[in-house]
């Protein structure tokens, strides 16, 4: 029995049928033949494309990374179906939200010579059964004991990694490195002097502009340029010839 997610829908009978697709390795060239074992018969609605539940592939032991590339926190994403059994990789497309890979329907001739993958197991699968979930708060609990137990053991380091190569050098370790750097650090100021030059023979050196290049107030620069002459300093290399 099929339950839709509408109460607009009827539930409805669906036969439970095992099948075969085909796929072409594009690395190698190689046919091989898909088994889908305890999947959903919807061959009297023509459906298309065929669509697989990654859990079920995941529950049989292949890892199915169904993160689009460009959509990966930490792009690392393969975005593909690995078979680590056959070491085959599946490479995955997006059409829409989609992701999905080329197959076709296989001839008599192709299943009885090219190599078979399970993608799915033959036992019953049950996806409204309460075994998944159960199976992922005893994980969370063995990770969890895992996670205590380190952070008993090394109550001020992050990992038995960074216990080591503290022992070695405080700079390889990077909460230590940072901390030694703040304490090192020593704040001073400084103010770049610049040289004017002009091709003028008369200043036209403005208190705005003097205060940005010698980096003093305003006022200062003001008072400065009240009581110099302004005359600017001339030299040239001997001889000098007149031209």
């Amino acid at each position: 029995m099929v339950m839709p997610y509408s109460d607009k829908y009827k539930p409805r009978v669906v036969d439970v049928a095992d099948g075969c697709t085909a796929f072409d390795d594009p690395v190698t060239g190689e046919t091989f033949i898909l088994d889908v074992f305890q999947a959903l018969d919807m061959t009297g609605d023509l459906q298309d494309p065929s669509l697989l539940c990654p859990n079920q592939l995941r529950a049989n032991g292949l890892i199915v990374d169904d993160v689009p590339k460009h959509l990966c926190h930490n792009r690392k994403s393969t975005h593909s179906i690995y078979i680590p059994e056959m070491k085959l990789r599946i490479s995955l497309e997006l059409q829409g939200v989609m992701s999905g890979f080329q197959a076709w329907l296989p001839t008599q001739t192709e299943i009885e010579t090219c190599v078979h993958v399970e993608l799915t197991a033959q036992e019953a699968w049950d996806p409204s059964s309460d075994e998944l979930g159960q199976q992922e708060r005893i994980q969370e609990t063995r990770m969890s004991n895992v996670a205590g137990t380190v952070s008993t053991l090394f109550p001020d380091r992050k990992s038995e990694i960074s216990a080591v190569l503290s022992s070695v050098s405080s700079t390889l370790v990077d909460d230590d490195f940072v901390c030694g750097m703040e304490q090192s650090v020593r704040i001073t100021s400084a103010v770049a002097s610049s040289t004017v030059r002009t091709k003028l023979r008369h200043s036209t050196m403005e208190p705005m502009e003097l205060s940005r290049r010698w980096g003093i107030g305003l006022s200062t620069a003001q008072k400065t340029l009240r009581v110099t002459t302004q005359k600017g300093l001339r030299t040239a290399v001997h001889p000098l010839h007149r031209r």
